[in-house]
């Protein structure tokens, strides 16, 4: 879990050019995008998110996951 963590936390301090190499498409659920809820009664939180896939396996993108850091595939 720990190296889970330390990948996902390199992935995060990429420039964004290279987070947006794997975008969340409209519509889909996998890669990185913005994630935030309509309301009209609360603040609006917004956060930056991956998501990934492994199982099943036919829900598995390859293409979505990130080359950088080297170790995070």
């Amino acid at each position: 879990m720990e190296s889970i963590e330390k990948m996902s936390n390199e992935f995060f301090m990429l420039p964004l050019e290279e987070k947006q190499k794997y975008p969340m498409l409209p519509g889909t659920i996998q890669g990185y995008g913005q994630a935030f809820v309509f309301s009209e009664d609360q603040k609006l939180d917004w956060c930056n998110m991956l998501a990934l896939a492994i199982e099943p396996q036919h829900a598995r993108n390859p293409n979505l996951w990130p080359k950088k850091p080297e170790k995070f595939r």
